[in-house]
């Protein structure tokens, strides 16, 4: 009866912090940043088994999917490339976290289609990855430039559309309010991954 009282009372405290824009984004770069260093600090078989453990922690404390770490896990499986993994990783948590604080903050116009983001918000999502990606792919791969631009802007800009979008079928199981971190990490990471190949790029696999 105790576990399920401190089940219950952790749930509702994510609920709470979720349910709050600032609270959740402010969580969202926090975990974020200790998921890129997981991502950095570990080897393949080991990111996979802390995604299953972060699935399994995440869902029983707060009767959720986190479906960034379940989209990352699928890059890093299918993928190998510790490259795409940390790629995606690296625009989810900047691009989605300075999109937000920027859209409610300073946004005014909104998308067309629904979903309720911002003009402002996409456009600092993109500027925010691009630049984030660039300083990321410059110490990792020491690129030329061409190879530096293509690399950084191209998957930021498929993740800044995919955050826009308002796809339906893909919804948070508690307030049932559409889920982009999925979309976001699979399509960028899916481009990144792509063009790294296109143009030679071997990255390490971290296994």
């Amino acid at each position: 009866m105790q576990m399920m009282s401190n089940l219950n009372v952790s749930c509702r405290l994510f609920d709470t912090v979720f349910r709050n824009v600032w609270l959740r984004k402010t969580y969202h770069l926090l975990v974020g940043s200790v998921l890129i260093a997981t991502v950095v600090i570990l080897d393949r078989a080991w990111f996979l088994v802390f995604c299953l453990l972060w699935l399994a922690v995440f869902g029983i404390l707060s009767k959720r999917v986190s479906t960034s770490i379940l989209g990352l896990g699928l890059l890093s499986l299918l993928s190998n490339s510790k490259l795409t993994t940390l790629g995606a990783a690296v625009i989810f948590v900047v691009g989605d976290g300075i999109a937000a604080v920027v859209g409610v903050a300073f946004g005014m116009r909104k998308w067309p289609w629904g979903g309720g983001k911002t003009v402002l918000g996409s456009l600092a999502f993109l500027v925010s990855t691009s630049i984030a990606m660039g300083v990321m792919l410059y110490f990792t791969l020491k690129p030329t430039v061409q190879t530096l631009f293509a690399l950084a802007f191209w998957p930021s800009l498929v993740g800044s559309i995919a955050e826009t979008l308002p796809i339906r079928f893909l919804v948070d199981v508690r307030d049932l309010t559409p889920d982009d971190n999925l979309p976001v990490v699979l399509s960028s990471g899916a481009l990144l991954h792509f063009l790294a190949n296109l143009v030679g790029v071997h990255a390490p696999t971290g296994s």
